[in-house]
């Protein structure tokens, strides 16, 4: 962000992740495939009711402006479509990526969402 114009840009994703703010997300989080490591958004919620255990990751991974590689490896695999399964055509790709690196990626992109609607940053 440029901070030339104030510092209101740069704020919204210094601002520490709150319990609730994570576990808003959560909650709005739809049934997805898991990651390699299997756990999915139910396994989250019923490992961490109050939001504790995430927030405290998050905000590491705020403060260090980093996640960790882990978290940017994903498994592609090929989903069928239907018809002549020989034919590559009928075939369709899906990411699987870890629920915890998608869970953040939501919450960074409601934040950079929200400040550029309240700052008409793309009108």
């Amino acid at each position: 962000f440029d901070d030339s114009e104030g510092s209101e840009a740069g704020d919204v994703l210094k601002e520490i992740f709150s319990p609730q703010e994570i576990l808003h997300q959560l909650s709005r989080m739809k049934r997805s495939a898991p990651g390699a490591d299997r756990i999915t958004y139910a396994n989250w919620r019923w490992v961490d009711p109050a939001g504790a255990i995430l927030t405290a990751l998050f905000n590491i991974c705020r403060l260090n402006t980093r996640v960790p590689s882990a978290w940017k490896h994903a498994t592609v695999i090929l989903i069928p479509k239907g018809g002549d399964m020989t034919s590559m055509r009928n075939w369709r790709p899906i990411c699987l990526q870890l629920t915890l690196y998608k869970l953040y990626s939501a919450l960074l992109a409601n934040r950079i969402a929200s400040w550029a609607i309240e700052t008409s940053a793309f009108s």
